[in-house]
């Protein structure tokens, strides 16, 4: 029994770095602030727009909220419509707050898509959406920026994202914003070579799994950097944002083994750059606390972890 839970906690860290979209919110599970604000942003940024094949809404904490879509073009097969709305004022959720009835003015730009470079950026945000899933930790932003990406493919599919730090999440990201930057002033948008090569590059590493050897050798690290933990309780007790500054350790090495494979000098390299990192901003506990400056010392538990992880193997 002990396995198996331990084996669970494993699995269930595995996905602590979220390498994934999360699934979009559902109407049935909205507050009654959540219903309101989305049924007026809703009203506000639809009016008038034909269906989507794409389509990005962008939710920032301390500016204004903005939609990105495209559509079929009735008069061309070969081309595909681009619009980007945003209110003129400010965001929407500020203004309506307390002011439900305030007319709320927006700003429409217009721009064009090839055929060919819409469906290079359909087959990214498909890869994307269709590997969504929940979550397993219980970590939640606050400030940051939430991004809803949707595709019609019988029917809307789509997923959401806070603030990706995941490189392959923040490319996409960073792939839509220049989009929408783009939109802002061209008439038509053409597809360079260089950003052609990086959407399929990245379509493919949203596509790639791990294989059984990667998730083997995943729990065995990670279940070593639970058992330094609980081995050296010290660096937890000192410093409350230890754990977490493990987990940070642990997505970097998470993302290299589903870019790279298990390359070991890369991984060796990853966790001398967090020790160089901790030391440099445990200073401060080493001065207060003598005896867990004597532990760093003699027990630095970045150099045992190196020690160890090959060892589990």
């Amino acid at each position: 029994m002990k396995i198996k839970t331990l084996l669970l906690i494993l699995v269930s860290q595995i996905s602590f770095a979220q390498h994934h979209l999360e699934p979009s919110d559902s109407y049935f599970d909205l507050f009654k602030y959540q219903y309101d604000y989305y049924e007026r942003f809703r009203s506000v940024m639809f009016e008038n727009l034909a269906e989507p094949e794409i389509r990005m809404l962008v939710f920032p904490s301390f500016s204004k909220e903005y939609l990105l879509q495209f559509e079929k073009d009735k008069n061309s097969s070969g081309i595909f419509n681009i619009i980007l709305r945003e209110p003129v004022e400010g965001s929407i959720w500020g203004m309506n707050e307390g002011n439900p009835n305030l007319k709320i003015n927006t700003k429409t730009y217009k721009s064009k898509l090839k055929k060919e470079d819409f469906s290079l950026l359909y087959q990214m945000l498909y890869s994307a959406i269709i590997n969504t899933r929940f979550r397993t930790d219980d970590s939640m932003g606050l400030d940051g920026t939430t991004y809803y990406f949707s595709i019609w493919d019988y029917g809307m599919k789509s997923g959401k994202i806070w603030s990706p730090r995941y490189p392959q999440l923040k490319e996409l990201v960073d792939v839509m914003e220049s989009l929408a930057d783009k939109t802002k002033t061209e008439k038509e948008i053409n597809f360079s070579s260089e950003l052609k090569d990086s959407i399929a590059v990245l379509t493919e590493k949203l596509n790639k799994k791990l294989t059984l050897e990667d998730i083997r050798f995943l729990l065995k690290f990670n279940q070593t950097i639970l058992e330094i933990t609980a081995d050296y309780p010290i660096f937890s007790e000192v410093d409350k944002s230890f754990t977490n500054k493990l987990h940070s350790l642990y997505e970097d090495v998470e993302e290299s083994v589903r870019s790279n494979g298990i390359q070991f000098s890369e991984i060796d390299e990853i966790i001398m750059k967090h020790q160089k990192a901790y030391d440099r901003n445990s200073i401060g506990y080493k001065y207060q606390n003598k005896k867990f400056e004597k532990e760093l010392n003699e027990r630095n538990p970045f150099y045992i972890l190196i020690e160890r992880y090959k060892n589990n193997l």
